[in-house]
């Protein structure tokens, strides 16, 4: 397998700046992307654990409401992704994307295993997980990670 670019992307975290960066250093080093998608199931599931508490029921059911949010965060991810492939046609870069589901951090470590990456941009996350989880993540910091050969 030949050095690639990974972009790390999850259901929680976005950051309008990672598609651009990635896609700019991509086509300057001449490597193709990888867009991992994480569908963060342990955050979501942490959501429903919150059903029973009293200050968060209403008149609509509480399943219909996390539901909902649950569909927005994974349209959110497509849409950092359709970005980014769009930006990286653009640019003749080629792109893969891998979906996942599981916890960021794991899931990103399992990724950096498995492949050839010379460069790794994932999202450090700035607000807690309540915030995340409801209003998502424009805060996240980018975080670029540079690998050196046999490392």
């Amino acid at each position: 397998m030949s050095s690639r670019i990974l972009v790390a992307l999850a259901t929680t975290r976005h950051s309008d700046e990672l598609g651009p960066r990635a896609v700019e250093e991509a086509k300057a080093l001449g490597l193709p992307l990888t867009l991992l998608l994480v569908t963060e199931r342990e955050e979501i599931d942490r959501v429903y654990q919150l059903r029973s508490d009293p200050l968060l029921l209403g008149p609509r059911p509480l399943e219909e409401i996390l539901g909902e949010i649950e569909e927005e965060h994974r349209r959110m991810l497509e849409r950092q992704e359709s970005e980014i492939e769009r930006l990286a046609v653009r640019e003749g870069v080629d792109v893969e994307t891998i979906a996942v589901a599981g916890r960021y951090e794991d899931e990103l470590a399992r990724a950096i295993q498995a492949g050839d990456y010379r460069v790794i941009y994932w999202l450090k996350l700035n607000r807690g997980f309540l915030a995340r989880f409801f209003l998502g993540a424009d805060a996240a910091e980018v975080v670029r990670v540079e690998r050196r050969r046999g490392s």
